[in-house]
Order: structure tokens, then C-alpha cells, then sequence
């Protein structure tokens, strides 16, 4: 029973974490500023000086994103260490395919009743 309230809670924190913090539409983010580096470098009617400043606006804007995806994901894996990782029997369980079929099941069920509130 202890092990099913964790993978619940396990599953709520991730898919929290993932919507609170806009996770998808960073990696979105990250893609149109890669797209926007490789058409700038393309271009050959734009002056060095100017996609030299453009290259490092869009840089770091690619490399602030990665920074927040990696703090979220870190977030989400102290969460795994703390409830699920540190409990060998949970641990277990959670890599197990009835444990993987449950949190999947688990994942679409709250996340269909979280965006049924809307």
C-alpha cells in the first residue's frame, strides 16, 4: 500500500514539476533558437559584426534554457531518490513491468483528470 501512495505521489510531483515549469516549451525554445542559429549563419547579406552579436544573444538565451532544464530535472530526480530510490522494496517495484504499467496508468489518469478541470 505504501508503495502505491508513493508511486502516486511520485507521478503527481513529476507531472506538477513538468507543467508548473513549462518544461516542454523550453526544449520548444531551444529548437527555434537552434533553427534561428542555423539560418543566421546561412545568411550572407548580414554583416559579420551583426551575427556575431545576434550568435551570442541566441547562445545564451540556448545555454539559460539548458540551465533551467537541468534544474528541473534534477528537481524530479532528488524527488525519485527521496521517495522511491532510497526504498529498496519500492525501488524494486518501480522498475518492475507491474510497477511501469501502473505509473503509466497512473500518469495518463491524472493527467486526463488535471486537464478535465478546464
Amino acid at each position: 500500500m505504501i508503495i502505491h501512495i508513493k508511486l502516486i505521489l511520485f507521478v503527481i510531483f513529476t507531472i506538477e514539476v513538468l507543467k508548473r515549469f513549462y518544461l516542454f516549451s523550453k526544449f520548444k525554445d531551444i529548437k527555434i533558437f537552434c533553427l534561428k542559429l542555423f539560418r543566421l549563419i546561412n545568411l550572407r547579406k548580414v554583416s559579420d559584426k551583426w551575427k556575431e552579436k545576434a550568435l551570442f544573444r541566441y547562445s545564451k538565451d540556448i545555454f539559460i534554457l539548458s540551465i533551467k532544464i537541468f534544474f528541473i530535472l534534477i528537481l524530479i530526480f532528488l524527488f525519485y531518490v527521496i521517495v522511491i530510490h532510497l526504498d529498496e522494496l519500492t525501488r524494486n517495484y518501480f522498475f518492475s513491468i507491474i510497477g511501469f504499467t501502473e505509473i503509466s496508468i497512473l500518469t495518463l489518469l491524472y493527467y486526463k483528470l488535471r486537464n478535465y478541470k478546464k
